[in-house]
């Protein structure tokens, strides 16, 4: 019975990647198949996750970028305008500065 149970414990541990003693392996009559097939499906989701995460980092560049070209364009907007109200006020300040 106990016996029975650490061959389950340890067949939890390589099913999980957990590498167990090869002596110990043929004690108890171990099978790492079903670890092997599942590092196998851990390689293709991690291959989905790259790719998923290369994208998600375009994306975000994108963003990035549409964001500072909006930057730039709401800087050349307003740089202008900013630049003829100080002149306005300017002259403003000139013309009451004669007048007084």
């Amino acid at each position: 019975m106990q016996n029975k149970v650490t061959r389950k414990i340890l067949e939890s541990y390589s099913n999980q990647g957990i590498i167990i003693p090869v002596d110990i392996k043929n004690k108890l009559n171990i099978n790492n198949t079903k670890s092997r097939r599942k590092s196998n499906s851990n390689k293709e989701i991690e291959k989905v996750n790259i790719q998923s995460n290369l994208n998600r980092k375009k994306e975000l560049n994108q963003i990035s970028d549409s964001y500072e070209n909006q930057k730039t364009l709401l800087n050349q907007n307003t740089g202008p305008n900013n630049n003829e109200i100080e002149k306005e006020n300017e002259s403003l300040n000139f013309n009451q500065e004669i007048e007084n």
